[in-house]
């Protein structure tokens, strides 16, 4: 009988553990996402070789946001594409400063002041062109 008792009550504490995103074998909650992507090219529409770096502020571009766990950076393909990705702990929406620099020159451009919205994968679709 004892081990039956026993044997009930390991169990439930097992799936317990295991159903709760922060018990034992549990997983960690999923980050949440927003993408910027676009196109970089040059002022006849071909392709350029650029980085695009971002900064992000709080929603009225104000304040920085400890929230935001990461930004990585955008590195365009042969086609001119570029993906950055923001990651957060909770939705959030963000103002996002977004700079794409040549490769090979000291070319850049400046889009200031977006709005970014952190959810589950929601994407903004911002292009540049340099001279």
């Amino acid at each position: 009988m004892r081990v039956q008792i026993w044997c009930r009550a390991a169990t439930v504490a097992v799936v317990v553990a295991c159903v709760t995103p922060t018990g034992g074998c549990g997983c960690t909650p999923a980050a949440y996402t927003g993408y910027v992507v676009g196109f970089v090219q040059d002022g006849a529409g071909a392709p350029l070789s650029a980085t695009v770096t971002a900064s992000i502020r709080d929603r009225f571009c104000a304040a920085t946001v400890p929230e935001v766990w990461g930004v990585d950076l955008g590195v365009t393909n042969v086609s001119g594409r570029y993906r950055l990705a923001v990651w957060a702990g909770a939705p959030d929406t963000v103002c996002v400063r977004l700079v794409a620099r040549r490769t090979s020159a000291a070319d850049s451009s400046v889009r200031d002041s977006v709005q970014l919205a952190i959810t589950r994968g929601d994407t903004l679709r911002v292009d540049f062109s340099l001279p």
